[in-house]
């Protein structure tokens, strides 16, 4: 039995040693191509302005807002959408909480909570997110997007593999 066991672990090892020098995008199928939705009305492209639609709002003379319901923001080729949000007009900061969904061409993140500015930046905490491009996925604890794209993570776990599947992580 010893001896059984012993080649058993032999065996474990050497399929595991085979498999660590292959590239992780060979490990894991790539996901069927991803469709944008199309927008319900076209924005030119010049206009940079935020929308919002909400279920309800109420407003103060300084341009600070409350929305709940089913929020969503969309500027340019950005949506969020939230549970509750503010939003200062003043300063164009936005706060979203409550199954909160963000989207840009490269990125999709969905958290509980995080923030958006008219700038085109974004963070969010304990978010799961998947870029688009890449055909990657995971988790942060913390997550900034950047206005040109870029992304910074924190305390993350990341795969390729499509969802479901955890040949590696």
């Amino acid at each position: 039995r010893q001896e059984a066991a012993h080649r058993g672990q032999e065996g474990r090892r050497r399929c595991l040693l085979a498999a660590a020098p292959s590239p992780a995008a060979d490990m894991c199928p790539a996901p069927p191509k991803r469709k944008h939705p199309a927008s319900a009305s076209p924005i030119p492209n010049d206009d940079h302005r935020i929308r919002i639609e909400t279920d309800g709002a109420s407003l103060d003379a300084n341009g600070f807002a409350v929305l709940t319901g089913h929020v969503v923001i969309r500027q340019d080729s950005r949506t969020i959408s939230a549970d509750r949000v503010t939003y200062d007009q003043t300063t164009g900061k936005v706060t979203v909480k409550g199954s909160v969904d963000f989207e840009d061409p490269q990125l999709g993140v969905a958290s509980e909570s995080g923030a958006y500015d008219a700038l085109g930046g974004a963070n969010f905490d304990e978010a799961n997110f998947h870029i688009f491009d890449r055909n990657g996925r995971g988790f942060a604890k913390e997550m900034e997007v950047h206005p040109d794209g870029t992304v910074r993570l924190a305390k993350v776990r990341y795969t390729s593999c499509p969802a479901g599947n955890q040949d590696w992580m």
